[in-house]
């Protein structure tokens, strides 16, 4: 009860962006992601994750528990797979930059790990697990999350990911919020049940397979603070040290880590870049394994694993001569295409990459005559699809294209019109053909099935534009997929998105179909709108898919004296905006609506209403159209 007044509060969508922060004149924004560096180095990089099969999976409580300097080192230094597995996306928080506060600070802090990964090139999944806040013990927070649900999210992604090594956060200990131990024991208990096809046989039935990883850890708390000085070193204990210098990233991975993590900037991390000479490595100790000696760490996380592309024959306990025959020359051509984009110009690695290519699709043609046993030509095969992919985006590199497919709005509604261009430039030393453009997430014509699209020939140096006018299919609304229960501390999950990702996946994509030194290649890239901003620069965005009528209303919060003598003239601004429908707009607080006629295309603000005849109570807004209504959340609250 706020006495005799009333209190309107709008509920208001959250657009989630970094706050630009108030430099000196002549400051830069120093970090560079990996993903930017010049097209030389990025097709090098590409080739070093080209000869590896090596896959690690991390798993931490919180976005900004991982260690990034480990994962930049594993993905970048030695070219393997890495993938990052957050219990819970850091709802309970607090933020130092903005006004998100749970489902809403999950959004932001998933959007900031995605961020960080650009530096240290790690894939993001997450389990169904919410932050509920400051955790009092393991039990509660298994208690809370539902300790056979999280662990059995833990299984199914060690059984999609199928990892090599997996390394938790931390092993024990009372201090800190107990998520991070619990998120710890689930994943050493999930190491061995993900093998177990008896535990969640529902994964079993719905196309996964048991996956049994070669040796779990857990971060000791020796790597924190004063225990680092106060822990004898046991023989369960393996310090990683990513201190080294890459040339080619022209950093530390040590360094390359603090890049990544700045990036954590509503859990107010250090936007200082380390010195010279500044290093940090953190501790693991030995959980479990199924390789090596029984609680005795090996010398490297990998030592005792075969990560180059012959290791694949180690899927089968008698890999056929073919077998093996294909694997090496494979592995031979990948080598002579680091060869040759270290000795020259990205291009010389042409040739290599697209006779590479060809064998490894030839491979996979043939696997099934081999004498292989099924699951050893399932795990093989699932590999080379992959080697399949990072093939095509090393001979993409290495032609020198650039693609980009824009939009000429970035939020948009179902049966929107759209201006898309299509562009494709050819920055290599040869002529590029495209085949086609496939895009898809729009209105088709009758007589392709697509949008219209482009295709020819891209001379050296040149580029080739296409403008394409459509609309917007019918696909879901850019929201959250997951959904707070109220039994647990847990979400639920839509199943029509990828377990565990990060968000929907954008359903507004082009795949590419080039022809490059005699191989076929598909490069898909997703659309995206890109606008300037004064002091960020040239920003982007994909296509976010809203309501086709939005309302806002302004103020967001008010007083109302319910006395009439001190009520004075209080007035509600309505802005909106109109996609595709003809509306009547009804913003309280008046009790008589007000009709505001808004056609397609329109955004503008009205004043609508006043204070007159309000009476204590619950009150709603919203807006009502020819086929839908939308409520923006306004309540009139006791």
């Amino acid at each position: 009860m706020l006495g005799r007044h009333c209190v309107i509060a709008a509920a208001v969508l959250a657009v989630f962006a970094l706050a630009a922060i108030e430099r000196p004149l002549g400051a830069q924004l120093r970090p560079q992601p990996v993903g930017e560096l010049p097209s030389d180095v990025a097709l090098r990089l590409t080739l070093r994750k080209l000869g590896s099969i090596g896959t690690f999976m991390q798993t931490t409580a919180h976005p900004d528990d991982e260690d990034n300097a480990l994962l930049a080192m594993l993905s970048h230094g030695e070219g393997m797979r890495t993938v990052l597995v957050t219990a819970t996306r850091g709802d309970g928080g607090q933020n130092e930059i903005g006004p998100e506060l749970f489902q809403s600070l999950g959004v932001l802090r998933t959007e900031e790990l995605q961020a960080a990964h650009r530096f240290d090139g790690t894939e993001q999944y997450f389990t169904r697990a919410i932050d509920f806040g400051y955790s009092f013990s393991v039990e509660e927070s298994l208690q809370k999350w539902g300790h056979d649900e999280i662990l059995g999210d833990f299984v199914r992604h060690i059984r999609t990911i199928r990892p090599d090594v997996i390394a938790g956060f931390l092993c024990g200990g009372e201090g800190g919020g107990q998520h991070h131990q619990a998120s710890a024991l689930l994943t050493v208990e999930a190491f061995r049940a993900a093998a177990d096809p008896a535990r969640y046989p529902e994964q079993i039935r719905d196309g996964l397979r048991p996956w049994q990883a070669g040796r779990v850890f857990c971060t000791d708390l020796s790597t924190f603070g004063a225990r680092a000085r106060q822990t004898a070193p046991t023989p369960d204990l393996l310090t990683v040290h990513p201190a080294a210098f890459d040339p080619l990233l022209g950093r530390t991975f040590t360094e390359l880590g603090i890049e990544a993590r700045s990036m954590h900037k509503c859990q107010g991390t250090s936007q200082l870049l380390p010195l010279p000479g500044a290093a940090f490595a953190r501790t693991y100790r030995l959980r479990d394994s199924v390789i090596g000696e029984p609680g005795i760490a090996p010398k490297t996380l990998y030592d005792g694993i075969d990560t180059t592309l012959a290791g694949l024959a180690r899927f089968t306990s008698s890999p056929p001569r073919p077998l093996t025959e294909a694997l090496h020359k494979l592995g031979a051509h990948v080598t002579a295409a680091q060869t040759a984009a270290a000795g020259g110009s990205p291009d010389t690695s042409i040739a290599p990459l697209a006779t590479g290519l060809m064998a490894l699709r030839t491979l996979r043609a043939t696997l099934g005559s081999l004498a292989l046993a099924e699951i050893s030509r399932y795990e093989i095969d699932l590999r080379l699809a992959r080697k399949e992919s990072q093939f095509e985006q090393a001979l993409a590199i290495a032609q020198g294209l650039r693609l980009e497919v824009l939009a000429d709005d970035g939020r948009v509604a179902s049966g929107q019109p759209v201006k898309l261009t299509v562009i494709a430039g050819n920055n290599g030393r040869a002529d590029v053909r495209v085949k086609s453009v496939a895009i898809k997430g729009f209105l088709t014509d009758e007589a392709s099935g697509q949008p219209a699209t482009c295709a020819g020939l891209v001379k050296a140096g040149a580029a080739l534009s296409c403008a394409v006018e459509t609309r917007v299919g019918a696909v879901p609304l850019s929201t959250p997929y997951w959904t707070p229960r109220k039994d647990a501390a847990r979400y639920d999950f839509d199943p029509a998105a990828p377990f565990g990702a990060p968000f929907r996946p954008s359903p507004f994509t082009a795949t590419f179909q080039f022809s490059i030194g005699g191989a076929d290649v598909s490069i898909g890239k997703t659309v995206e709108f890109r606008y300037d901003d004064i002091i960020a620069g040239e920003k982007r965005m994909e296509l976010q898919v809203v309501p086709p009528y939005a309302v806002a209303v302004s103020p967001e919060i008010a007083v109302i004296p319910l006395h009439a003598a001190a009520r004075g003239g209080f007035r509600c601004r309505v802005g909106y905006r109109i996609r595709s429908s003809r509306i009547p707009a009804h913003p309280p607080p008046s009790r008589r609506p007000a009709r505001i006629d808004a056609a397609e295309g329109d955004r503008r603000s009205d004043d609508a209403g006043d204070s007159s005849g309000v009476r204590d109570g619950r009150w709603r807004s919203g807006a009502a159209g020819d086929r839908a209504a939308w409520r923006d959340g306004l309540a009139h609250l006791r």
